[in-house]
């Protein structure tokens, strides 16, 4: 008897794919195929995810290093107590995450929300110089 045909209630239940990210530091990179493992772990919890050849050379340079956030593809799986778990998650692309405290980064907010001594600052203005930063 398959799964599916056990599932709660007569409902059948398969894994939902969707975009999303994932972030963690990277711990493990290896494979023979064309297919990487890439595993990051983010507090207590390992996923074990896929990508390619050339974009694991470009995540190998932060094993062990700095928290990422990865992109891609995750296939999720409904537990029987209502929460998810990811099945599967395909990299297609990764980016370094800013490892700046927050509390340096409220004060740089501050520092740039703060009026100006001669009046107030145009509205417009602030937001075209918060951008261009």
């Amino acid at each position: 008897m398959s799964s599916r045909q056990n599932a709660p209630c007569g409902r059948k239940t398969w894994p939902i794919e969707q975009p999303g990210t994932l972030d963690g530091e990277v711990i493990q990179i290896g494979g023979r195929d064309e297919t990487i493992n890439v595993h990051l772990k983010a507090g207590e919890q390992i996923y074990i995810c896929v990508t390619s050849k050339a974009i694991a050379r470009s995540l190998a340079p932060h094993i062990f290093g700095n928290a990422i956030r990865v992109r891609g593809v995750g296939a999720w799986a409904r537990l029987e107590s209502g929460g998810w778990i990811l099945k599967r998650f395909e990299i297609a692309a990764f980016e370094s995450l800013d490892q700046t405290p927050l509390s340096k980064v409220f004060e740089g907010l501050r520092a740039r929300l703060a009026p100006p001594e001669v009046g107030r600052m145009n509205p417009v203005d602030l937001m075209r110089q918060l951008r261009e930063e």
